[in-house]
This record gives C-alpha cells, structure tokens and sequence, in this order.
C-alpha cells in the first residue's frame, strides 16, 4: 500500500534555473494564494514588465521548479521538464494570448 503524500504548508518560490544542472536561478514574477488545506493558486504578474520577463524565461528554460514547505517543516521541490511538447504547448499558447 502506497505511503499518503505530505501535505503542501506554503509554496515558496517559482524558479527557473538560468543554466543546465546547479547554477544560479531567476524566479519568475509571480503571486501564490492559498485556496484550502494544500490546495495553491500560483498567477504569474500581469504587469507589462514582469509579462516580458517571464515569458523570456518559460521560453528559454529547460524546465520550472516549484520550491514547497511541507506542513512537517521539510523543503521539497517539484521540478518540471519543459521538454518539446512543453516548447509547442508554451507557443500555442502565447499565440493565443496575442490574438
């Protein structure tokens, strides 16, 4: 029987990582709210300058990570690769957000 998965106590930063493997990071403009026990609304900034600076990010990095407190206290973070079908996915819609 599989273990339950910890419960998420705040999501701390959204992030980048400028290069491949352990580097420095940039972390994208955005703001978390809470909606119910361990449940998040990540937005990303609607403002004019943040909107180009993450964009410029999600496009150029390979993947966007998630830093997590748990409601134990331990750190977890949840990385995402971007991947080809991340690229189109990303394109797709940013042309659809012009129109």
């Amino acid at each position: 029987m599989p273990l339950p998965a910890p419960a998420v106590g705040l999501v701390q930063d959204i992030s980048v990582p400028l290069i491949q493997q352990r580097g420095p990071r940039a972390y994208l403009n955005a703001a978390v709210a809470k909606v119910t026990g361990g449940y998040f609304l990540i937005a990303l900034s609607s403002d004019r300058s943040d909107v180009a600076a993450n964009l410029g990010l999600l496009r150029r990095a390979g993947q966007i990570s998630l830093v997590l407190t748990l409601a134990s206290g331990r750190k977890a973070v949840l990385s995402f690769a971007k991947g080809p079908p991340g690229d189109h996915l990303l394109r797709s819609a940013m042309l659809a957000w012009a129109r």
